[in-house]
């Protein structure tokens, strides 16, 4: 498409054969030519209307010659057509960052055992410490509740949890190791038990009488609709099981590593 400039220059010289265009519109001419590819189609046909009413204007009385109609580009605001959208939908368990999958956890992938906790000020103390054994993250949430049984199958009318226990919302690792005594227990799920060993207030002394000392069997953690039965026994433990006067044993709080957002 010729430069206007030049479509200029060109009338001139034909209409006054001996006068030239000055050098300085020469460069200009050959610089907007250049300036001109790097511009808006529209634009340019704006520049050939102008130039040929200018330049032409022989062409303008023609019957041939129909009227220029330059097409605008559309304003027209563009909609995104992301299939994701404006929002994120948050995951009801959520990826961790390295993006391996995390699972609600299942009653087959946990493990568990009692660990004793020693004696103290009237008490004796324990832990239910679990694991996940599944080759995937999982968490585990709800509401915590314990119970204990004895060796008959009875239930322990004297357990419970504590109003301290508090829903659980743990996220354990996958393949975990299982719990070595003294270990750190930081990314294991703990719940801490506590037996009252010593007061008995319906006695004349105050003292719990030897054959009023309980022991459960079996220890049952139950968080949401996951059981974690646990023989009550430790081999390595000064206090080999926990107890309590009247089999008063209870369940103080539960720890675990606390999920984390993607």
């Amino acid at each position: 498409m010729p430069d206007l400039r030049e479509l200029l220059a060109d009338e001139a010289a034909r209409r006054e054969p001996g006068r030239q265009p000055p050098f300085e519109a020469l460069v200009r001419a050959r610089q907007h030519r250049r300036a001109r590819n790097r511009g808006l189609t529209a634009g340019g046909v704006v520049l050939l209307g102008v130039a040929t009413v200018l330049a032409l204007p022989a062409l303008l009385a023609s019957p041939d010659v129909q009227e220029l109609t330059v097409a605008r580009p559309s304003t027209s605001p563009t909609t995104s057509t992301s299939p994701r959208g404006d929002l994120a939908t948050a995951s009801a368990h959520p990826t961790p960052k390295d993006g391996s999958p995390t699972v609600a956890c299942r009653t087959e992938d946990l493990r568990a055992r009692f660990v004793s906790g020693g004696l103290g000020t009237g008490n004796d103390f324990g832990l239910i410490v679990a694991w996940n054994v599944a080759k995937h993250r999982c968490r585990l949430s709800g509401v915590a509740h314990f119970a204990a049984y004895y060796a008959n199958g009875s239930p322990d009318q004297n357990a419970g949890a504590s109003g301290n226990a508090g829903p659980v919302d743990v996220l354990l690792q996958p393949q975990m190791n299982a719990y070595v005594d003294f270990s750190d227990n930081s990314t294991y799920l703990s719940a801490e038990l506590q037996g009252a060993e010593r007061d008995d207030p319906s006695q004349p002394d105050g003292q719990c009488r030897e054959q009023d000392e309980l022991t459960p069997a079996i220890l049952d953690l139950r968080v949401g609709g996951i059981s974690l039965r646990v023989p009550n026994h430790d081999p390595n433990g000064d206090n080999k099981a926990i107890y309590g006067c009247h089999g008063q044993v209870q369940l103080n709080s539960i720890h675990g590593p606390n999920p984390t957002p993607p």
